[in-house]
């Protein structure tokens, strides 16, 4: 985007809780509204009690955590207000714009909607240019460097991860698990369970890394584990695959079926169980190469500029 495109983009910052009616309000009837991300129980009031004519103008650009809430909504009073609430929006919303389409069927199938889907996604979380610029880290010592999960949230399943792990941790490899935010009793907890299982070998992340830094220790990766049990950790995913990783996924949620569905060569998790340690670590060069090669064209900035000029179109 030029220079000029920049100074005629106008934004405003919310101070307070409910400082964003008054922005509302001011939208002429001919506008648009995407909502970037369902998580503000607020705005849900606001759409449902005052202003339910401009949930027919909006699109709901899903972010991916804001799809399943609907798991929670037992926990607690609260959560079964807000979901009462997400049941009575949700389904008012013309379009729907997501990359991952399973996410879209979910909200199809839990809230009935019959919102249009537009397919899009961020702008490019994967810096290629910084990417191909970053060693592969070739070790002369074999060791095998295993990557599980992204964070600390529980969502990351690292117990499960771990269980599946503890038969390789005579092996030669060191576990990286990165655990910079979260919970902080479940990062605990996961800490405490990881050096349980493998020792000296189990490093986990505790602070955040500068970018630049974060890529050169993927490079480092050779196996990532994202054991999500939900669409999660899209952009860590993308960057392992475009820096020749192997990945394995949860095989039950939306995002492995989107890669699989593009040709994209990821492995369910749940195969670790019965896989030998050679067969865990090993995947081809070609395979390795294709996947990235195809990652790089979906998440091209061609694509996604023609796919949010279809969101703005709408």
């Amino acid at each position: 985007m030029d220079q000029a495109a920049l100074q005629d983009i106008k934004y405003s910052l919310v101070k307070s809780k409910w400082g964003f009616i008054p922005l509302l309000n001011k939208i002429k009837k001919n506008d648009t509204l995407i909502i970037h991300g369902l998580f503000n129980p607020r705005l849900l009031i606001y759409f449902y009690l005052f202003n339910r004519r401009l949930v027919e103008r909006c699109i709901w650009s899903i972010w991916g955590g804001d799809v399943y809430f609907y798991r929670l909504k037992n926990d607690s009073c609260k959560n079964r207000i807000i979901e009462y609430l997400r049941s009575r929006v949700i389904p008012k919303f013309p379009k729907i714009s997501c990359l991952v389409r399973g996410d879209y069927e979910i909200v199809r199938e839990v809230y009935g909607t019959n919102a249009r889907y537009i397919c899009s996604f961020y702008p490019n979380p994967v810096d290629f240019k910084l990417i191909e610029s970053v060693s592969d880290n070739k070790r002369a010592n074999h060791k095998r460097f295993v990557m599980i999960g992204n964070s600390g949230d529980p969502s990351n399943n690292h117990i499960d991860a771990f269980d599946k792990l503890e038969k390789f941790k005579h092996e030669n490899i060191q576990i990286i698990c990165p655990l910079s935010y979260g919970d902080s009793s479940y990062i605990q907890e996961t800490v405490a369970y990881g050096k349980k299982v493998f020792g000296d070998k189990f490093l986990p992340l505790t602070q955040f890394l500068a970018p630049t830094e974060y890529i050169n220790l993927l490079a480092g990766i050779d196996v990532a584990i994202m054991n999500h049990d939900r669409q999660q950790a899209l952009s860590n995913i993308l960057l392992l695959l475009a820096l020749n990783k192997k990945v394995y996924l949860n095989g039950n949620t939306t995002h492995y079926k989107f890669f699989i569905d593009n040709g994209v060569l990821v492995y369910n998790a749940d195969l670790i169980a019965n896989a030998s340690y050679g067969h865990f670590i090993s995947l081809s060069d070609t395979s390795l190469k294709n996947n990235a090669t195809i990652v790089k064209n979906i998440f091209s900035e061609h694509a996604f500029i023609s796919m949010w000029k279809d969101v703005f179109q709408e």
